[in-house]
């Protein structure tokens, strides 16, 4: 992590926002839910130096992070002459991409995998050239985005785009068996079966908060 930001440690009512947005989730949510130790975990959030810390417990609401800079923000200005200023949402997702190549590089039996809140396997924007080079799995009506360890940092930002809305899912794995590693395919099918298994052999759960600003983290404690 950059100096410019710092890693936060939050409390127990983390958990409880995790859950929430988790029984808002698609099939992999469900199973992350069953889980028996999401109290047990660590949850953290990255912010920058500058943040409003006394915002942080507020997760749902944005305005943690600072205003970009002036020469960030667009200025238009209308037939009728009324002046308009269109303002970035600052996020942490860089960040959060680093974050996430770390730990795929750590080993060959590592992945992530985002669940969108949005998409479905028929969508014609996932057949677009921009999208040829995402690996797009499926269940049913859920698509999932996967990333793996060769993947750099502009390949885990563009997936990052893709499975952005309302609701950020996320998953870092350390498989124990070589599921999904055995081909690179850019589209699968998945099982029932291997989402539990994903489920169960998650990590690090990466969800969506500060309406977009951010993101919070929950950590497995122990092996």
């Amino acid at each position: 992590m950059s100096d410019a930001y710092k890693e936060i440690t939050l409390g127990p009512e983390a958990v409880d926002y995790i859950r929430d947005r988790l029984a808002e989730g698609k099939t992999l949510a469900k199973f992350l839910l069953d889980r028996g130790d999401l109290n047990k975990g660590r949850v953290t959030t990255f912010l920058p130096s500058e943040a409003d810390l006394n915002k942080v417990n507020n997760f749902s609401r944005g305005g943690v992070l600072p205003t970009p800079p002036p020469e960030t923000h667009h200025h238009f200005t209308a037939p009728d002459g009324t002046k308009t200023v269109m303002v970035p949402v600052p996020d942490t997702s860089t960040e959060l991409a680093a974050m996430i190549q770390g730990f795929l590089k750590q080993g060959d039996a590592r992945i992530c995998l985002f669940e969108s809140a949005v998409a479905k396997p028929t969508d014609g924007f996932l057949s677009t050239p921009n999208a040829k080079d995402l690996r797009v799995l499926s269940f049913q009506e859920n698509v999932y985005y996967l990333l793996k360890q060769q993947d750099d940092r502009e390949k885990i930002e563009k997936t990052l785009r893709y499975a952005k809305s309302f609701l950020v899912l996320g998953v870092l794995v350390h498989l124990s068996k070589d599921k999904f590693l055995d081909e690179d395919s850019v589209r699968k099918e998945l099982t029932l079966d291997e989402l539990k298994v994903l489920a169960e052999e998650t990590e690090k759960i990466v969800v969506g908060a500060y309406d977009g600003e951010g993101y919070l983290i929950w950590s497995r404690n122990g092996p």
